[in-house]
């Protein structure tokens, strides 16, 4: 508002809410009985549009000659964008807090899923490990097998023969040839 629309007016006379200029009246009325000035004061007002805009008010007591209070006098600094910007933020900030709660989450959910994928791989790499060994084992065993089963077969083979040798050799002294 402009000066000429204030000026030799009372707060009820203005635009905005009687409740908004009975909050007015009881803070210079504090100010008045205490003769204290009452700084920083926050203070809102509905304007035309219905948009709320807000202001840092301070109030000192004026005191004639006698030291007697005789009124009030207070400034006003329209902090609007101030408070709205302030809003902002905090909405930023939360928001920012949402994120890092989610990805915290999401985080902590990757860190499980490769835990228990850490796990699977070191069970299957004990598996291989313990299949190898079966298998050398295996391999071994049919090595082994295989050295002793042909001198064996020889063996075999030889005393099968001397046997059938010595049969022979056997029937033919009887028979006398």
């Amino acid at each position: 508002a402009q000066p000429a629309e204030i000026i030799g007016k009372t707060d009820y006379d203005l635009p905005w809410a009687d409740t908004e200029a009975s909050a007015y009246r009881a803070d210079d009325s504090a100010v008045m009985e205490s003769a204290t000035a009452r700084l920083n004061i926050l203070e809102t007002q509905k304007q035309a549009d219905q948009r709320v805009a807000y202001f840092n008010t301070s109030k000192v007591p004026l005191f004639d000659a006698e030291g007697k209070v005789i009124g009030v006098l207070g400034t006003s600094h329209d902090i609007t964008q101030r408070i709205k910007a302030e809003d902002g933020i905090r909405q930023l900030n939360a928001e920012l807090e949402q994120r890092v709660t989610r990805r915290t989450s999401e985080l902590a959910d990757s860190n499980e899923q490769l835990r228990s994928t850490l796990d699977t791989l070191q069970r299957a790499q004990n598996e291989l490990i313990r299949s190898e060994k079966l298998a050398s084992l295996g391999s071994l065993v049919a090595g082994v097998a295989h050295e002793l089963n042909t001198p064996l077969g020889n063996s075999l083979t030889v005393a099968t023969t001397l046997a059938d040798k010595t049969r022979s050799f056997s029937h033919e002294v009887q028979s006398g040839a």
